[in-house]
This record gives C-alpha cells, sequence and structure tokens, in this order.
C-alpha cells in the first residue's frame, strides 16, 4: 500500500482510517488501515478512487460479527 488516502478521502460515509509513516526516501508506508464495517455503503468509490489497486470489491460482502469491536476490518483481516 502507498498511503496516498484517496481511499478515504473519497469515502462518503467516512468507513476508512488510514495511518501512515515516511520513509527515509521520502515515500509513505501504511502503517494502519481499517474499514469500518458498519459504516461502508458498499458504493465502490475506494476502488475507483486507488491508483494501485490495493482496494478490489468482491461479490462477498454478508459478514457476520458476533461482537461489536469486529465491525473494523484491519489490513491483515482483510
Amino acid at each position: 500500500m502507498i498511503a496516498c488516502k484517496l481511499c478515504s478521502a473519497v469515502c462518503p460515509a467516512q468507513a476508512i482510517t488510514i495511518e501512515s509513516e515516511e520513509r527515509d526516501d521520502g515515500t509513505r508506508r501504511t502503517t494502519s488501515f481499517e474499514i469500518d464495517a458498519f459504516k461502508c455503503i458498499y458504493c465502490g468509490f475506494c476502488e475507483e478512487a486507488c491508483p494501485v489497486d490495493s482496494i478490489v470489491e468482491t461479490d462477498f460482502f454478508a459478514y457476520h460479527m458476533t461482537e461489536n469491536e469486529q465491525r473494523i476490518q484491519t489490513k491483515e483481516m482483510l
């Protein structure tokens, strides 16, 4: 991930949170990437905005969560 944060900027539901840090060579590195599944409206704007295809929508959108804390999808979970 390049940490450009375009997906976060275009998200109408404000469901995407990205934290990043600058590398020694001046590029950015993602340190945290989260999608709040309760906020996401599956509009696809994030996928369209991503210049490197880090976000790809599929036809799988039925999630089962037993705990409120599980609604936050991290990079590792995705």
